[in-house]
């Protein structure tokens, strides 16, 4: 499958991909949000990239402790950033473990939820600088 994305700066990225491996970012509501203007939309990205894993470590660390709070805190503070970038593959996961962290409820559902955001992540850190790269 052939996945064309226009990035920022209305250049086109190629994407040979196939069902499973379909890219997890979708800048349209960014670029709306942005009213096209591409220094906002890298520096969003550039933020992104620098703040979402500092708090996937506190995410973790509060796993690690089984802390709750933490948990729901860290997670809560990723919704934003990522519905903005359209990984909505990863909000949906978030917006799950912060409402189970919430209730204090399925411990092994919020670690297993967070073993997938962390990939989702993997795979939007590499779409995010390959945007950032063109």
């Amino acid at each position: 499958m052939v996945i064309n994305f226009t990035t920022f700066n209305h250049a086109t990225i190629t994407f040979m991909t196939n069902s499973e491996n379909l890219p997890v970012c979708n800048l349209d509501y960014l670029n709306s949000l942005s009213g096209g203007n591409s220094e906002f939309e890298e520096s969003m990205m550039k933020l992104y990239l620098n703040l979402t894993p500092i708090e996937l470590d506190k995410i973790s660390t509060g796993l690690d402790n089984q802390d709750y709070e933490i948990i729901k805190n860290g997670a809560h503070k990723l919704i934003s950033s990522v519905g903005v970038l359209g990984i909505t593959q990863m909000k949906q996961r978030l917006v799950e473990i912060e409402k189970l962290a919430l209730a204090q409820a399925q411990f092994n559902q919020i670690v297993l939820l967070f073993s997938e955001v962390k990939e989702i992540h993997a795979k939007a850190e590499v779409e995010l600088k390959a945007f950032l790269k063109q």
